[in-house]
């Protein structure tokens, strides 16, 4: 599969070499010019894909992640700046279980990095919700991460067993989705929408907790979820899946692309048919760049007006870049061609784009967020 990508990422090269050979006869210091060109390019595309195969970018990102989790991990006061730092948490913790799978010699850190996430979403002064089973119908968002987190801790402890609290979140989660009018739980007090990309996630953690039981508390509500979105909540002609539907309103948010690859990622191995199904449209409708060494993805659906301003965020999804959670979307669902070419469009964007502007202090977990989910996507394969 990775050789399948080079020779796509590797077509413009192919082409400018051949422009050499149609030219040489007759046009030679031209000719020459392509030739220089399309070898250039080349090794640019083999260095590029031998940069992102060496790990050096995954260890690096493991270093800084695991840093801010050792020193830097405080409660934000901006709520907004909460939740983008509880998904990156989120993600981080998974990334660390699949980090110590592959690093055996790291999973003692890995753990220490992982315990002290799960210390943290358990302090009662950042979530007292935890310890108040009454809490949890109002605070959907919050249990679904943290139930993923607890579920990363024990896996990568190598236990067999469930801790108490996870027992209890985890089954909630299970039981309360299966018995919901939608098939979906709404993620937060007082506000009517039901987010498809949170429940996706619900499932993932889900299925992290099977991992350890060895049981099939997903199956159910995998099935449920997807019967249900597929016949009443998908935009007309892409078959999409809206980002948010309400009592009222079957496409309350349409697809945007930072929740379509979070259901892409989340489904993949509980669900793989409809994760394809739902992969195909979003890379049809939503990709910039199907052949060559680059590509990015849109937010917005192609019949949607982007907002001019965005004075209020609706879901801290919708603040992020599309392409890192697509990185994990393309990893999952083994399309390594998407994935290097997302990835080296990151390259270039770090290295001749503008730096980001520093963060006031517990306002940088947005950055938090997008660098844990390319860890975990460089995790996957």
């Amino acid at each position: 599969m990775n050789f399948l990508a080079l020779l796509v990422m590797l077509i413009p090269a192919i082409l400018l070499i051949a422009v050499f050979f149609l030219l040489r006869k007759k046009q030679l210091i031209p000719a020459r010019v392509f030739l220089i060109i399309g070898f250039t390019l080349a090794f640019s595309v083999l260095g590029l894909l031998l940069l992102e195969l060496s790990d050096v970018l995954t260890d690096s990102h493991y270093q800084e992640i695991g840093n801010t989790i050792t020193h830097n991990l405080e409660f934000p006061t901006d709520e907004n700046q909460q939740r983008y730092q509880l998904i990156g948490l989120s993600h981080a913790a998974t990334g660390m279980a699949q980090y110590a799978q592959k690093n055996t010699e790291q999973r003692g850190e890995c753990t220490r990095n992982i315990s002290e996430i799960v210390s943290f979403v358990l302090n009662e002064d950042h979530y007292p919700v935890v310890s108040n089973r009454r809490l949890w119908k109002d605070n959907i968002f919050e249990i679904i991460y943290i139930n993923n987190i607890l579920a990363q801790y024990e896996i990568v402890k190598g236990t067999d067993t469930l801790s108490a609290l996870h027992q209890r979140m985890n089954d909630y989660l299970a039981g309360t989705l299966v018995k919901s009018r939608y098939k979906n739980l709404q993620s937060f007090d007082g506000d009517v929408n039901y987010w498809t990309a949170d429940n996706t996630y619900l499932i993932f953690g889900l299925q992290s907790t099977d991992r350890i039981t060895g049981q099939n508390t997903a199956g159910r509500p995998t099935k449920d979820w997807s019967s249900f979105i597929f016949k009443q909540i998908t935009y007309p002609d892409s078959k999409l899946p809206c980002s948010a539907f309400s009592d009222t309103d079957k496409c309350k948010e349409m697809p945007h692309g930072t929740h379509l690859a979070t259901m892409i990622a989340s489904l993949a191995d509980v669900d793989p048919e409809s994760s394809r199904q739902i992969w195909r449209e979003y890379r049809h409708h939503y990709k910039n760049g199907v052949f060559g060494l680059f590509a990015t993805f849109d937010q917005y659906h192609p019949e949607e007006t982007p907002p001019a301003y965005q004075n209020s965020i609706r879901h801290p999804l919708d603040a992020i870049s599309p392409e890192m959670p697509t990185l994990i979307a393309a990893a999952r669902i083994n399309d390594r061609l998407t994935y290097f070419q997302i990835t080296n469009q990151l390259w270039l964007n770090e290295v001749f784009g503008s730096a980001p502007a520093p963060q006031p202090k517990g306002y940088e977990w947005k950055n938090f967020l997008e660098l844990s989910l390319r860890f975990e996507a460089e995790t996957v394969f």
